[in-house]
């Protein structure tokens, strides 16, 4: 293996270990990420604001795109990760994966949860 190979490869497996990491759920100045307790209450606000449907299926949909973009490109830099299934998303897995996260949900990023338990369900190595 090449340095600059080994390089790359070492930074990604550096930004995918960040990624999966518990962070707080700090407010941006526009959005900020979405905290496990609010992506819970647009769950449950669903039946009574159809604006809370549509932002879960942005939010998840772009959280399911992105982790099939990094298992993707994972070899390009080197990195192997492989899942023995598809990557799934649905609203009872997430819920379920909320609701056992633990911690402060009003200060835990629901994200790396969701992804952390797709990668799990998807026996990603």
């Amino acid at each position: 293996m090449t340095k600059t190979r080994a390089m790359n490869l070492a930074a990604f497996c550096l930004f995918a270990a960040f990624a999966l990491l518990p962070a707080p759920a700090a407010a941006a100045p526009e959005i900020g990420p979405l905290s496990v307790a609010k992506v819970l209450e647009l769950f449950d606000t669903l039946d009574s604001d159809p604006e809370s449907g549509k932002l879960l299926f942005a939010y998840l949909s772009g959280i399911g795109e992105t982790a099939g973009i990094l298992i993707g490109m994972a070899g390009q830099y080197g990195a192997s990760l492989t899942c023995q299934q598809a990557l799934t998303l649905d609203g009872d897995t997430v819920q379920s994966a909320l609701r056992r996260s633990g911690g402060a949900p009003e200060e835990r990023s629901a994200t790396p949860v969701i992804v952390e338990d797709m990668f799990r369900r998807a026996l990603c190595r």
